[in-house]
């Protein structure tokens, strides 16, 4: 993998996870 796929996949994991724990909680 390149940086920049690690990159795009850590920014992917910090917008989702969020979205994900917040629908767990509603």
């Amino acid at each position: 993998m390149t940086r920049a796929s690690i990159k795009f996949l850590g920014a992917a994991l910090v917008a989702t996870l969020p979205l994900l724990a917040s629908a767990q909680l509603t």
